[in-house]
């Protein structure tokens, strides 16, 4: 058991501590930690993809339809809007709301003492 900071020293939540070694050790950890640092990954990573869309996007109104056609425009839009809304502003939610409810020090615990 842990008495005092002191303890703590030399041990990285990082390290890998699960049954597998590497890359698939941390896709099968149960490691809240890991868990949330391959979400977070996740996350930035679809917003960084839907941003180069949405920059096409952009970059295709200086010349209408000399770097897309107006079927792709409209299937890039299409795609830009999906990637956006359903794989960043909706996972992201809850990483938020549970980030503002850390540092607020508000916890659900306190509805069931």
């Amino acid at each position: 058991m842990i008495q005092n900071d002191t303890d703590r020293e030399g041990i990285s939540f990082i390290a890998a501590t699960e049954e597998y070694p590497g890359l698939f050790g941390w896709l099968m950890s149960r490691d809240h930690k890991k868990i949330g640092i391959m979400y977070t990954v996740a996350i930035l990573s679809f917003f960084a993809v839907g941003s180069m869309v949405g920059l096409l996007l952009r970059l295709s109104l200086i010349a209408p339809g000399q770097i897309l056609s107006a079927q792709a425009y409209n299937g890039a839009f299409a795609i830009h809007g999906i990637i956006q809304i359903f794989l960043f502003v909706i996972p992201g939610i809850p990483g938020c709301t549970g980030i503002l409810l850390m540092w607020s020090g508000y916890t659900f615990s306190r509805f069931f003492i």
